[in-house]
């Protein structure tokens, strides 16, 4: 019974107890309020004293007196529900100048004894009472009673489990195990009801244990299931005395270990995450006897590596004697323990000896990420003259070879493999000597190891590549030891690529010419002048730094390993730079690149593993540019007409994947990639005799060239370019976009809540520079550029309120090069909440707006906008409900009895999510899917209907001017034809016919589907917190807010939850937050907003780190993780019913989803499925949190006061639209018989 029921059954038997006269007369009383006293009457006055005692405490004390007590039988038995809510543990007897009582039989709400009374001291029966029984686990078979005989074992290790999972603090290899006592529930042939059990010396390669044999089996008197408790008497390392402690048979575990005709149970602790990893070794090098030498305590699924430090080898006498190898799973010797597998179960390791001299290695090549087979696939596709994609795991062998190139370890020895999936191969360089075998090996001992030699298979062909082992050495393979006989190795990381600095010589020595040195670079005249010599004189340069934000002198590529195991890195030096600096050093002369000559030039850098830095190959320098002298000074004429270059106006949508990579900011010079403005497209006006496509427009200052590229060949009326940049330049022309406050920007976002409108313009330029160079253009052979002025144009923004609102249309695209629709995975399990898109099978083309510019088939990423209607302009409400109106008004006929109409209402369109979200257009139809709503399927009756022409922003003169809710009152909604499939509501969508969609469906009054996915599994009504132990750690007494949405007012049901997130969720609801902190981690800031929420629950045991002393506080958790931690504060129940497909018995999860099962916190999906590595999402959690808490939100209150809770924009009609209310709310509150009712908001 849970602290808190006690105490209130405490004071309702206080009331009882107080009720209970001191002196009760007769036999067979009644009266009595626990404990009824039976007894034959006699003729003497004697006296008798009842007891009652729980937890020391005294629950009800009475006397009888009667006549004559001599030799009778004696009965005491729990009155009424007493008998539900107790067992009777123990009875004493006291019988002070008097015959004591003889044949004692107890039994669990019954106590059987005879008394003779020869003085007149009154006879005392201290009644103890307990708990009522719970069972024990029982691990097997269960033992058939028939036997007649049953052995008990208690191991010592077994006996340190149960005391530290008990919480007994300092329990380790030390504590000494002194004593193991059993006792009974009903009667035993022992008066005293208890057993201590037995030492037992083993001998031949086995563990000493305390055991008993229990005969009466057959009764049922000595099954697992009649022994109440275990009394374990044990001394801490260093205590002056023994203590005992008490282990009730709900955490007992028997496991069935019969052999050789022997009815045989081992006493464990029962499954409660927690395993124990016990070290055994030789005493004293004698192969027959073992002693217990180390002991650690892992969380059940967790590798014993990191967190734990692997036990010194044992070595007896002077080590010349016996030295140990390994530690393995027998005693005659089994499979190596590997630190890094997952402790499935209590695990159990003995120290294998060999004879003095050699000792074996394990030598685990660490595989992080991939890293040791990317590095092979490296190191083989560098000289391979057809790459391939991956190196296959399953043909890997590898050896360790020596320094001396003499001895390698056996790659085909037994015990060489991957291990805990493939996080690291373990390679095994024993001592055996002889001719390399799968049996024998030999001994590379860390100190002298080299080298590793993978082996691996290519289309059938054994290939291998050799690694160095060198702790520095980029690429090579670090070595750690871990222990005398593991060593880790780990690939180290490929070099940095070179700096800024590195190339042009700045940092710390200003002076320094920078990896190529002096005069690398070197521009040479080849016009020709007196006596055929150059007209000007060569020079030299070193490498010229770049321009802010800008590769106008070099380029860096990237680090490329070699076949030899070292690594080249490209630098393309381009000529622009230079070229103008030679022309500012030779006065009026202008210079071009020579007709043949190159505007770039490439150069290789070779990484010098004795320097530890990057060098040129010698043969890469000088870089050398030709140039022609041009004229003095640049052709003009009065005549001269201007070309104006205006970029176009486009519409977009807020979001995107990606954008424009140069776009200026606000006071900045550099260009910046932006994620959500598009790539801007230009109108070019020129003289009527001037072909536009054979233009050269020109940066006088910089020297950067572009030629304009015709976008819509064909195509009647206006024409669009994009810029290519030519030669020596390769930045694209630079365009601002301008706010309304004059500001240039570098991302679309606006406030709707502070515009009140659902779009935005900004204005588009083409960005010149600070220095508003000059820019000309100039036809092809002609001298004469013309000047170039720029226009503006306008960007519309149409807001986005929910910005995951796009789905790929290519993604789930169906044409003739991609499967069938009706073989690709419901819609509804693509993407949550969103509608899919797909191209009809004849292939279709998207323009950008409504310019006929056809996107780019390899850059774009057609989507479609699956948004719900705006909000947070302050007119959603109003919206949502004109357009509920409408639908109902175009649908004519009413709800049918008993049934209510529902809505699904959002606002499709087509973008390029690859391109800041521009708005696209189809040339065909597009197909709709449009996933069932929940607790919907193909057997509901739906429609569909279109609001034409209702856009986000002004519609270019239509009558129509934004969607604003009076413009709903002159759309008449169109009613769309569908088709209902496996995937969803089908139907389709005309060229640019995209703008709000209503789907319109019955369903009966009040029913609502509380389990995403289908049909929910039967109902467990969530445990009460006191029972499962959920109180005892978190505040489940005070509904407080717990959860927070986020700034822009939505709460983000379906997000995936974080790591950092659930701890402090976790620790908001700790009732003691004040723990000391043992526990931190190198990826969490002191001053992270979660840091003292992960570091806390960390140093309580209720999370834990991901290795490498590593949080990763960002990532998401997924189902199984949170459960677990969930169960963390709970109480186990032991065995109960699995109710998913999808969570077997080896999970190392299984253990905490069938107690949360049993607890009625998860339900999982209507499939029958728990999902455990889907991520779990905020909606979820709530769920899961609120059972666990005994949390039920009072839906009539949250109804009535909806517009007084914490507002969120994302939750009306979630199925966790309660949960969330209940999990963000705090609130005063009452408990009813069933449910909770919500008294106050807080």
């Amino acid at each position: 019974m849970k602290t808190r029921k006690f105490l209130a059954a405490l004071l309702a038997l206080g009331l009882v107890v107080s009720m209970i006269p001191v002196t009760a007369i007769a036999a067979e009383a009644s009266g009595q309020g626990i404990v009824k006293l039976g007894y034959d009457t006699g003729m003497v006055e004697k006296t008798i004293k009842v007891v009652v005692q729980y937890k020391s405490q005294t629950l009800d004390e009475y006397e009888v007196h009667d006549s004559q007590l001599a030799d009778q039988p004696i009965t005491l038995s729990l009155i009424g529900t007493y008998a539900e809510t107790y067992d009777i543990e123990s009875v004493s007897v006291d019988t002070p100048n008097s015959s004591s009582s003889t044949v004692h039989y107890l039994h669990k709400d019954s106590y059987e004894c005879r008394l003779s009374l020869t003085g007149n001291a009154p006879a005392i029966f201290t009644v103890t009472l307990c708990d009522p029984l719970e069972l024990p686990s029982i691990e097997g078979d269960t033992i058939d009673p028939g036997i007649g005989i049953i052995e008990y074992r208690a191991f010592d290790h077994d006996m340190l489990k149960l005391l530290y999972t008990a919480g007994v603090e300092g329990i380790d290899e030390n504590t000494e195990i002194n004593g193991v006592t059993m006792r009974f529930v009903d009667s035993y042939k022992v008066d005293t009801h208890e057993q201590e059990l037995l030492d037992f010396q083993t001998a031949g390669n086995q563990l000493d244990y305390h055991y008993y044999s229990l005969s009466n089996a057959s009764n049922g008197k000595g099954v697992p299931e009649n022994i109440r408790y275990i009394e374990i008497t044990y001394t801490l390392d260093g205590a002056d005395g023994p203590e005992t402690l008490r282990v009730y048979s709900g955490s007992l575990r028997y496991v069935n270990k019969s052999a050789g005709g022997s009815s045989i149970y081992n006493i464990e602790a029962n499954n409660n995450g927690t395993s124990l990893v016990a070290f055994y070794n030789e005493n004293d090098g004698e192969s027959t006897t073992w002693s217990l030498y180390h002991v650690a305590f892992v969380t059940t699924g967790s590798p014993y590596l990191p967190g734990n430090e692997m036990p010194a080898d044992p070595v007896y006498g002077n080590g010349s004697q016996y030295q140990f190898v390994n530690w393995d799973h027998s005693v005659g010797g089994g499979d190596p323990f590997l630190p890094y597998e997952p402790i499935s179960d209590d695990t159990i390791l003995y120290a294998q000896k060999t004879s003095s001299g050699a000792t074996g290695t394990e030598y685990h090549l660490m595989n992080p990420d991939n890293s040791l087979l990317n590095r092979v696939l490296e190191l083989y596709n560098a000289g391979a003259e057809t790459p391939v994609e991956s190196i296959d795991a399953e043909t890997v062998e590898v050896q360790i070879n020596s320094t001396d190139g003499t001895t390698s370890t056996n790659r085909d020895y037994f015990s060489n493999r991957w291990c805990n999936g493939m996080a690291y191969y373990n390679v095994y360089a024993g001592s055996a000597p002889g001719v390399p075998g799968p049996t024998t090996n030999s001994h590379v001992a860390p100190a002298e190891a080299a080298s590793a030699t993978i082996f691996f298979t290519v289309d059938g062909a054994e290939n291998s590549v050799t690694i160095k082992i060198d702790d520095a050495a980029p690429g090579s393979l670090g070595i750690s030891l871990v222990n005398d006989h593991i060593a880790e190795l780990i690939v180290n990381p490929a070099p940095e690529p070179p700096s800024d600095d590195d190339m042009t010589g700045g940092g710390d020595d200003p002076t320094a010419p920078g990896i190529l040195g002096d005069g690398a670079v070197k521009v040479q005249c080849v016009t020709t002048g007196t006596g055929n010599s150059a007209q000007h004189e060569a020079a030299a340069y070193s490498v010229l730094p770049n321009s802010d934000g800008l590769n106008d002198s070099y380029k860096f590529g990237t680090v490329v390993p070699t076949a030899d195991g070292g690594y080249t890195f490209k630098v393309t030096i381009y000529a622009a730079k230079y070229v103008a600096q030679y022309n500012a050093e030779n006065g009026d002369a202008i210079h071009k690149l020579a007709e043949n000559g190159d505007g770039e030039a490439t150069i290789t850098l070779i990484w010098d593993f004795d320097k530890n830095e990057w060098a040129p190959e010698s043969a890469s320098l000088p870089i050398t540019f030709q140039v022609e002298c041009g004229p003095a000074t640049p052709g003009g004429g009065e005549d001269q007409t201007t070309i104006t270059v205006t970029p176009a106006d486009m519409t977009i949508y807020e979001g995107g994947k990606s954008g424009y990579d140069s776009v200026v900011g606000h006071g900045q010079e550099d260009a910046n990639e932006s994620t959500s403005l598009p790539h801007p497209i230009f109108k070019i006006t020129a003289p009527e005799n001037v072909d536009v496509a054979s233009l050269t427009f020109t940066n006088k200052s910089s020297g950067n060239t572009w030629k304009p590229i015709l976008l819509n060949e064909g195509a009647e009326g206006e024409k669009y370019y994009r810029f290519e940049p030519q030669e020596s330049t390769r930045d694209e022309v630079r365009v601002q976009f301008i706010d309304e406050d004059g500001n240039a920007v570098l991302e679309d976002a606006f406030n709707v809540s502070e515009t009140q409108e659902s779009f935005a313009a900004f204005s588009i330029e083409v960005y010149q520079g600070e220095s508003d160079s000059e820019v000309t253009a100039s036809l092809s052979g002609g001298n004469d550029p013309y000047p170039v002025e720029t226009g503006t144009g306008t960007l519309t923004v149409r807001a986005v309120e929910n910005e995951n609102a796009t789905t790929d249309v290519q993604e789930f695209a169906v044409s003739s090069t991609t499967k069938p629709i009706e073989k690709s995975r419901p819609a509804a399990e693509k993407a949550s909440k969103s509608a899919v898109a797909v191209e009809p099978t004849n292939g279709i083309i998207y323009t950008l707006n409504d310019t006929g510019v056809p996107i780019d088939e390899e850059e774009s990423q057609p989507a479609l906008l699956f948004d719900d209607i705006i909000q947070s302009d302050g007119k959603g409400e109003e919206r949502i409900e004109k357009l509920e109106n409408a639908a109902d008004k175009a649908i004519t006929e009413s709800a049918s009895s008993g049934m209510e109409r529902q809505y699904e209402i959002k606002y499709l369109d087509l973008v390029d999510e690859n391109n800041g979200n521009a708005w696209i257009k189809a040339s065909d139809k597009i197909n709709i899917v449009w996933p069932y709503p929940e607790g919907t399927g193909a057997d509901t009756k739906f429609q569909v209907l279109h609001f034409k022409g209702l856009h986000r922003d002004t519609n270019n003169g239509s009558t129509v001017t934004g969607f604003d809710p009076d413009d709903i009152d002159s759309v008449v909604p169109e009613n769309v034809t569908i088709e209902k499939t496996a995937d969803g509501i089908r139907f389709s969508a005309e060229p640019g016919g995209f703008s709000p969609f209503v789907l319109v469906w019955e369903e009966e009054k009040g029913t609502t589907d509380p389990t995403p996915g289908g049909t929910p599994p039967p109902y467990i009504p969530p445990a009460d917190p006191d029972d499962t132990g959920v109180s005892g750690l978190l505040n489940t007494e005070d509904h407080i807010q717990y959860l927070f949405g986020y700034p822009e007012g939505t709460f983000g049901p379906e997000n995936k939850m974080t790591r950092a997130e659930v701890a402090q969720m976790f620790y908001n609801l700790l009732l003691d937050q004040d723990v000391a902190v043992t526990k931190t981690f190198e990826d969490i800031p002191a001053d992270a907003w979660y840091a003292k929420a992960v570091n806390t629950l960390a140093s309580l045991g209720v999370v834990s780190g991901i290795g490498n002393g590593n949080f990763e506080p960002e990532r998401s958790i997924s189902r199984a993780e949170f459960t677990s931690i969930a169960m963390k504060f709970a109480v186990g129940v032991g065995e109960g019913e699995n109710i998913f497909s999808d969570v077997d018995k080896n999970d190392w999860f299984y253990n905490a989803v069938v107690n949360s099962i049993q607890y009625g916190w998860i339900r999982g999906y209507g499939d029958g499925t728990f999902r455990p590595n889907n991520p779990i999402t905020r909606a979820e959690v709530t769920a899961i949190v609120n059972n666990m808490l005994g949390r039920e939100a009072d839906e009539g209150f949250v109804d009535e006061h909806a517009k007084e809770l914490t507002p969120f924009s994302d939750i009306e009609k979630h199925w966790a639209y309660y949960h969330i209310a209940e999990a963000t709310n705090s609130h005063n509150y009452t408990k009813p018989s069933s449910g909770e009712t919500w008294t106050k908001l807080n």
